[in-house]
């Protein structure tokens, strides 16, 4: 396990995407191979940033679900002015 943290990881990976093929002479044999993987870097990127903003909305919205859920079943009892949760 790294003990960088996420962000110091994507700050490196991004650098060194940006340094694929640096240098490659126009007429390289493989130059699109290379830059076939730098494609796919950025893609592998591209998808993983798109699922973690997925989740992170994801886990929002399910605490704003949940809060609203116990709001709406919570029962006033007459004893008492504070909401109580029914048993599960």
């Amino acid at each position: 396990m790294t003990t960088e943290s996420i962000e110091t990881r994507a700050v490196a990976a991004l650098a060194m995407m940006q340094r694929i093929g640096e240098g490659m002479p126009d007429m390289h044999p493989m130059r699109h191979q290379v830059r076939a993987l730098k494609r796919e870097a950025y893609n592998a990127l591209d998808e993983a940033f798109r699922r973690a903003h997925q989740l992170a909305y994801l886990a929002a919205d399910t605490v704003g679900d949940y809060d609203k859920a116990v709001k709406e079943i919570s029962v006033v009892t007459p004893a008492s002015t504070s909401p109580q949760t029914p048993a599960t």
